[in-house]
């Protein structure tokens, strides 16, 4: 009898893709299929950017029947999910979701994180939770609702994040994890769940968010529905993984104090660490501190749009060519143009906020070709480009960004 591999399947929600992978307990990728992925307009609001569950739920069933079909699927032992952070909505009793899930891309949420001290101090906030006020945070869309559809909160059975909505339809009880509150601002980093206080100034009611899970934990397993979708054996079971960052993160083998760069649609330079600080000084300097995969390590570091710039430029300035062929192309042109000779300055703008504040290229001309500007995205932006987010009345300062991109 041949011995039984042990294979883990990771349906991994990205902003600019979706996969399915199957990796072996060694780490090895046994087979993986990749989608594209992007944000669509939200029905309900005018040049708001929304994220369909159930179009990306497709996607994964479709990447999963065909990773499934290259493996032996009765060595799968397991089954996770991991999405970005922030971005999640509410569900009724019956699991149905009373409004799509606004993507951290929307420019809806600008104006309430820049006025959020009307509920809570920016820097109360950011001592309670460590993270950054980014005006894409979960908190930011709780504000929004009560703002604007106060109804949808009342009818709500609970909030779920994003891996908390996939797991559901493969047949988890709905369980979030503490890696994904810990991006929310609304999270009590030093005991790893959710805050009263921040909750309290919010007038938020806390059986909303459940119990919160910790990564490994398992929530169940494959349902009769969602094996017929996926291709995954009924009874598999389901645990949860949260976050992409601290996934990348612990997948990494990074001890405390090593730093590590996350590369994907952000770059996201971060350390695990034993301790932090979120203070007035730390606020200042741009750092946000999450909750780690393991409960007593925090991740801290700061984030800028890495590869999201390049596939924006990459849609806009090369349209026809996919896959190798693209990258292929954009890398042979960027080649020939000299290293600092494009005369191009980024200003960041969308480049390290989500897309919220817009951003400038300074010294097109009329000769500028698309790989000069390439170039230039590839070079950095210009590290006296100035500001990220504006918070109540004094803009935040960014640690110089040199050639992060």
């Amino acid at each position: 009898m041949n011995k039984k591999d042990n294979i883990a399947i990771v349906f991994d929600c990205g902003a600019t893709n979706i996969r399915v992978i199957a990796m072996d307990a060694h780490g090895q990728i046994r087979a993986s299929k990749s989608l594209p992925n992007a944000t669509e307009e939200d029905p309900n609001h005018t040049g708001g950017r929304i994220w369909n569950v159930e179009n990306l739920w497709q996607k994964f069933t479709e990447a999963s029947k065909q990773v499934v079909a290259q493996i032996n699927d009765e060595d799968i032992v397991g089954v996770t999910v991991t999405t970005f952070g922030v971005d999640g909505t509410f569900v009724d009793e019956a699991g149905k979701q009373l409004y799509p899930v606004i993507s951290w891309q929307c420019p809806r949420l600008e104006s309430i994180m820049t006025n959020i001290h009307r509920y809570m101090a920016v820097e109360e906030l950011y001592r309670i939770s460590g993270v950054f006020p980014y005006a894409f945070n979960t908190i930011a869309k709780m504000v929004w609702f009560k703002e604007n559809h106060p109804e949808v909160i009342e009818k709500a059975s609970q909030f779920l994040f994003m891996p908390s909505l996939f797991l559901k339809q493969l047949g988890a009880e709905p369980t979030n994890d503490s890696t994904m509150l810990g991006t929310s601002m609304m999270a009590d980093l030093k005991n790893r769940g959710i805050s009263e206080d921040i909750l309290k100034a919010f007038d938020l009611p806390k059986a909303l968010f459940g119990n919160i899970g910790e990564p490994g934990d398992c929530v169940g397993s494959v349902s009769a529905t969602g094996a017929e979708a996926t291709g995954i054996p009924e009874g598999v079971p389901l645990f949860l993984t949260g976050h992409d960052t601290q996934f990348a993160i612990f997948g990494s083998g990074a001890d405390l104090n090593q730093p590590v760069l996350s590369s994907g649609t952000w770059e996201i330079l971060m350390a695990r660490s034993a301790h932090f600080s979120s203070s007035s000084e730390e606020l200042k300097a741009g750092l946000t501190t999450e909750a780690d995969a393991r409960p007593g390590r925090y991740t801290i570091g700061q984030n800028w749009l890495g590869s999201g710039v390049l596939e924006w430029f990459s849609r806009h300035f090369y349209p026809g060519l996919k896959g190798d062929e693209l990258y292929q192309t954009m890398i042979e042109e960027a080649e020939a143009v000299l290293p600092h000779q494009h005369g191009l300055i980024i200003d960041p703008g969308f480049l390290t906020d989500g897309g919220q504040s817009g951003g400038v290229i300074k010294g097109l001309t009329l000769q500028t070709s698309r790989a000069e500007i390439y170039r230039a995205l590839l070079e950095g932006w210009h590290s006296d480009c100035g500001k990220v987010w504006k918070y109540s009345k004094a803009p935040v300062d960014l640690i110089p960004t040199g050639s992060s991109a």
